[in-house]
This record gives C-alpha cells, structure tokens and sequence, in this order.
C-alpha cells in the first residue's frame, strides 16, 4: 500500500528517511557473517520494500513534472 500511495502522491513521503532506511537494510545484509538465507530474508525484505518506495517516489515525481 505504501509504494501505490507513494506513486499517487511521490511527495506525501520524504526521500531522505526511506535512503537511510535502504542505507540500514544494506547494512544489515553485510552484517550478516555467513550465507544464512533465514538471517537473510527479513533484512533482504527491508531492501526490496525501501528500495520499492524509493523507486516510486522517483518515478511518480518524474510523472508529476511530465
């Protein structure tokens, strides 16, 4: 529901707190000290959620200014 709503109105988010996020989800996957695909999955969420969010609000802005 986030990323449809960030894709209707890309500035009702801020682009800075979803980066940061991305930014700890990333390092969240790099902490992880071995291949563990169950200590993998909820930080590999969080990139593919923020990554989506972010990707909307880029998309939807260029949308707006068209």
């Amino acid at each position: 529901m986030t990323v449809a709503k960030t894709y209707r109105a890309p500035y009702s988010e801020t682009l800075p707190k979803w980066s940061l996020s991305f930014l700890a989800a990333w390092f969240a996957v790099f902490s992880v000290g071995e291949l563990n695909y169950v200590l993998l999955a909820y930080p590999m969420y969080l990139v593919v959620l923020n990554g989506a969010v972010i990707a909307a609000a880029l998309v939807g802005r260029d949308r707006w200014a068209a």
